[in-house]
C-alpha cells in the first residue's frame, strides 16, 4: 500500500513538473498569433480575393515585416539584420513601384518572410516558454 502511494506521488510530481514547463505556452501562442502572423493577414486577404499575391505586395510586406518584427527582437544581431533586410526589401519595392523589373524571383520575398517568421518564433519560444516573459499584461495577471 505504501509503495502504491509513493508511485502515485511520483507520477503526480512528474506530471506537475511537465505542466510547469508549459506555463508560458499561452504567452507564446498569443505572441505568435498577434505579433508574427497578424501582420501577414493582408497577404492572405489578397490571395483569397485575387487568387494570388503580387510581387509588389510581397516586397512591401517583406520590408514592413522585417522592420516591425525585427525591432522587437532582443538579439542585437537579429535586430541589425532585420533593419538591413527591411531596407533591402524597401528598395525592391521602390524599384517595382517605378515600373522596372527586378532581377530576383518572387521566392526571395517569400523566403525572407518565412525565415523571419521562423527565426522570430524560435526567439519567442525562448522568451515566453523558457524564460517566462509575459507577452501581454492583463489586469490581475501580474506575477509576483
Amino acid at each position: 500500500m505504501k509503495a502504491d502511494a509513493e508511485c502515485v506521488l511520483a507520477q503526480v510530481g512528474e506530471f506537475m513538473s511537465r505542466i510547469s514547463k508549459l506555463v508560458g505556452i499561452d504567452q507564446f501562442i498569443a505572441s505568435l498569433v498577434l505579433h508574427c502572423l497578424l501582420p501577414l493577414l493582408p497577404l492572405g486577404f489578397e490571395k483569397w480575393a485575387t487568387g494570388g499575391v503580387s510581387e509588389l505586395s510581397l516586397s512591401l510586406a517583406a520590408a514592413m515585416y522585417f522592420f516591425s518584427v525585427g525591432i522587437s527582437s532582443k538579439i542585437r544581431a537579429v535586430w541589425a539584420l532585420s533593419i538591413f533586410g527591411g531596407f533591402a526589401f524597401a528598395v525592391c519595392f521602390g524599384v517595382l513601384m517605378s515600373g522596372k523589373k527586378l532581377g530576383v524571383s518572387i521566392h526571395v520575398f517569400q523566403i525572407g518572410i518565412v525565415s523571419m517568421l521562423v527565426g522570430h518564433a524560435i526567439e519567442r519560444i525562448a522568451r515566453h516558454v523558457y524564460f517566462g516573459e509575459r507577452y501581454i499584461q492583463f489586469l490581475g495577471d501580474i506575477r509576483r
